[in-house]
């Protein structure tokens, strides 16, 4: 069941939890993107170094307190017949009719990174852009686990249990995409 970023942050920080992440994309030229991800609570999300994209930092002398979040970044490769911390794209080479589902080629995933986070940010200088954030950042990837081929850092919105956003296309950099993200976070059950 969705849960909101904060909920999220709150049961991964106090138990032991699992988490998974739907993300979908939608950019200007007509491709979908549609994936999921595994990602692991970190109390203390770093920034991706001196790879393509980078969620702004403030700087360890300006920061206030931790920006807890979820990634896949450092996470182990997924098996190659897993179908996580990857996108599906939509099949642009066959026509689809009007009323007829656009089909998604799941012989051809990409390889994924995705990170979302709350920055706590200064709510008194949310004129500056230094407010209360919600960030999200997303790599394609050679492979899994693999070197990074296209980026995308997102500040984005939330709509109730939906994390919204605009930006530039991960896979066509050239054009404009929305993503809509949906997190789902569940405790570890320990039988026996």
């Amino acid at each position: 069941m969705a849960i909101s970023l904060q909920d999220g942050i709150d049961l991964a920080g106090s138990q032991d939890c699992e988490a998974r992440v739907l993300i979908s994309m939608h950019d200007a030229s007509g491709l979908v993107l549609f994936g999921t991800a595994n990602p692991t609570f970190r109390p203390d999300l770093p920034l991706l170094g001196g790879g393509t994209a980078t969620i702004g930092d403030r700087g360890a002398w300006l920061r206030r307190g931790l920006t807890p979040g979820f990634s896949t970044r450092g996470n182990p490769p997924a098996g190659p017949n897993a179908q996580e911390n990857q996108f599906v794209a939509s099949d642009r080479t066959t026509p689809a009719p009007p009323n007829q589902t656009q089909l998604f080629r799941f012989d051809q995933p990409i390889a994924i990174d995705f990170s979302v986070r709350r920055d706590p940010g200064f709510p008194a200088l949310r004129w500056l852009g230094l407010g209360p954030s919600v960030q999200i950042e997303i790599e394609t990837l050679s492979a899994p686990g693999g070197a990074v081929v296209n980026a995308v850092t997102l500040n984005a919105v939330e709509d109730g249990l939906l994390l919204r956003a605009l930006g530039t296309s991960v896979q066509n950099p050239g054009q404009s995409a929305s993503y809509t993200v949906t997190l789902d976070v569940w405790p570890v059950v320990n039988i026996g």
